[in-house]
């Protein structure tokens, strides 16, 4: 499941929690595509701390939005279990056209200051 916890013209901060599927990630790439038919780029929170599983059909999904709108994201906070850190960094940097970074959960509010 997803949750908006805050958004402005090209700005999105989700919170990713349980089991995403296909269906429930098309939910945020929705909400990016929207933004993206008004600016050019967008800044992105995700907060996975709380994600338990993500399916084959939501990575697919990420894949092809990836490829679609390539460095389009500006600036990517990611805020996940520390046991997480390179991967989500490494996986999303390629994508980032500005700097992709993590913060561990007691770190949230650093994360939506870099960020702004």
């Amino acid at each position: 499941m997803f949750e908006v916890k805050e958004s402005s013209a090209n700005y999105l901060d989700v919170k990713v929690t349980g089991k995403v599927d296909k269906a429930e990630y098309r939910k945020i790439l929705t909400e990016l595509e929207d933004k993206l038919k008004f600016t050019d780029e967008v800044d992105l929170l995700v907060d996975m701390s709380d994600l338990d599983k993500m399916t084959f059909g939501a990575m697919w999904e990420d894949l092809k939005f990836d490829v679609k709108n390539f460095r389009v994201i500006r600036k990517f906070a990611i805020i996940g279990n520390e046991d997480d850190r390179g991967v989500l960094a490494t996986i999303s940097e390629p994508f980032v056209t500005d700097e992709a970074r993590f913060f561990p959960i007691s770190k949230v509010e650093s994360a939506r200051s870099w960020i702004k």
